[in-house]
């Protein structure tokens, strides 16, 4: 949606060029530890402030954003990462998120930007038994 009180030419573009960028990486989730899945960048002249959420499906994997809101400087990005917190048999699949955000800036405001993406997981199981 756009207001204007003199006449100005607008440009579409794709998810990684647009004024809030979004990037999804490909890689497979295989430890508890975070292993970045997509970035949100800003790619206006202006700092803005952006308020974002991700969700899962299914629950086991843990997909979070490195801070829900921020104030991201040009060029700055907010990592989206996952990591295995399944039960201790270990499992493996595909998992969707769904990254929705806003941001506003001096001059741009940007309301439900929305990327769904989706991740290989491996997660293996904790060892059983007595430790040895």
């Amino acid at each position: 949606t756009v207001d204007l009180d003199r006449m100005t030419g607008i440009t579409s573009t794709d998810g990684t060029g647009a004024l809030l960028g979004f990037t999804e990486t490909t890689v497979v989730i295989r430890t508890p530890a975070p292993t970045t899945v997509a970035t949100i960048r800003n790619n206006d002249a202006d700092p803005v402030t952006v308020d974002a959420g991700v969700t899962a499906s299914p629950p086991g994997i843990d997909v979070e954003l490195d801070g829900s809101s921020r104030v991201l400087a040009p060029g700055e990005t907010i990592a989206v990462e996952a990591a295995c917190t399944v039960p201790p048999e270990g499992a493996q699949g595909t998992a969707d998120y769904t990254i929705v955000a806003d941001a506003a800036g001096p001059l741009v405001q940007i309301t439900d930007a929305t990327l769904v993406g989706s991740l290989t997981y491996e997660c293996p199981g904790r060892p059983s038994g007595p430790p040895r």
